[in-house]
């Protein structure tokens, strides 16, 4: 009984959800020459500047950016880069990778606040980067640019990126992971390459904020190969290049780590990471609390998300023949990680910050083929 499902569920997909291929859904025009691209990146990384960079020498807000400054100081002068320590005693809430960053940067320019919030606005900044450039693969070059362009006007995403927190540095590793996880399903070309840094990306995810990276990448990964089918499913060899890289990044600081504190895999796995999901800590909240934060965190690019969600769901075959595969990707990504968070007990707004970049690639392709090329659904349903 659970075949015909399949099939079914496969059909809709394929059919009448996401029927159209990337390349119909781009207009001929829409190659840039050198100069546009130039410009395109130029503009882009200025306004990225302007409304990150300034002005990061405020003081540390307590608890987690002077928490943070305080663990890679202390590593700068124990020079014990496995055990991460706060006020000379272990702290095995987080793995290290942001610590690491941290102290190099207090190392490079001075234990400053500025210093300490340089990781951020790095990670930031390549995420912006990332979402452009992967995006104009996936979605084409002027809907990657809107969607890069929005999320450098995300309220949450720039405030988020002016402090020394986790999730600027893990929404850049699960964005780097899901859209060159998505490329390698996708295309023939450079395949195995495209794994291994997807891979690596994940890996440097779990060495941001531990597991959590993985469960994000992997399931959207694995359920787009199977509803696309076999043409587009990913053999079990090819799995290979992208679990070895991760293995090999990553596990080296967890074998470390445990065989200088035995109760870190409690401590960590099971009170920091399974019961933080399932009874919450001190941060459990409704499951609709995601609801308010994503209108909020995505201000003003959210003003246009009711837009998407009619466009999604619309039922006319001129706005189906402008859904492409591509954008059901993108969607599976960023309505899984709003799920997972939605379904945990323990919520924080900055926790969804890696659904931004997917979801900014979705309002960006909207826009750009409804909006920018009206001609685009007449010749496509003229076509059928």
């Amino acid at each position: 009984m659970l075949f015909p499902y399949k099939s079914n569920l496969r059909h809709w997909w394929n059919t009448f959800q996401f029927p159209a291929a990337t390349h119909d859904c781009v207009a001929p025009q829409a190659a840039w020459s050198v100069r546009q691209n130039r410009l395109a990146w130029i503009a882009l990384v200025a306004m990225a500047l302007c409304v990150l960079a300034p002005n990061l020498s405020y003081p540390l807000i307590n608890p987690d950016e002077t928490r943070y400054a305080q663990i890679a100081i202390e590593m700068n002068a124990s020079r014990d880069w496995v055990t991460p320590t706060l006020d000379a005693k272990p702290y095995l809430d987080k793995p290290p990778l942001m610590y690491w960053l941290t102290a190099i940067s207090f190392k490079l320019f001075g234990t400053q606040e500025f210093a300490a919030r340089i990781p951020s606005l790095i990670s930031a900044l390549l995420t912006v980067a990332v979402t452009f450039a992967l995006g104009s693969r996936i979605v084409g070059r002027k809907a990657a640019w809107l969607g890069a362009m929005s999320l450098v006007l995300c309220g949450g995403f720039v405030l988020a990126g002016r402090f020394l927190i986790l999730d600027p540095l893990l929404t850049f590793f699960t964005t780097l992971c899901l859209l060159t996880g998505y490329i390698a399903v996708r295309e023939q070309q450079h395949r195995w390459a495209w794994w291994m840094m997807s891979g690596i990306a994940c890996a440097l995810g779990v060495l941001t904020k531990g597991p959590v990276a993985l469960v994000l990448c992997a399931p959207p990964l694995v359920v787009n190969g199977w509803i696309r089918g076999d043409q587009s499913r990913t053999r079990p060899i090819q799995w290979a290049a992208f679990v070895v890289p991760m293995i090999m990044v990553c596990v080296p600081w967890y074998i470390a780590v445990i065989k200088f504190n035995p109760e870190f895999v409690d401590y960590f796995f099971w009170e920091h990471n399974f019961k933080r999901f399932t009874e919450g800590s001190n941060h459990q909240q409704p499951f609709w609390f995601y609801i308010p934060v994503v209108f909020a965190g995505m201000f003003p690019a959210s003003l246009l998300l009711p837009w998407v969600g009619i466009f999604l769901a619309s039922r006319s075959e001129r706005k189906r023949r402008l859904r492409s595969k591509d954008l059901g990707f993108l969607f599976c990504g960023a309505a899984w990680i709003l799920a997972f968070f939605s379904i945990a007990s323990c919520k924080l707004p900055t926790y969804i910050l890696p659904a931004f970049p997917l979801m900014c690639l979705i309002l960006g392709a909207m826009v750009n083929r409804t909006v920018m090329q009206p001609e685009l659904a007449n010749r496509l349903t003229d076509q059928l």
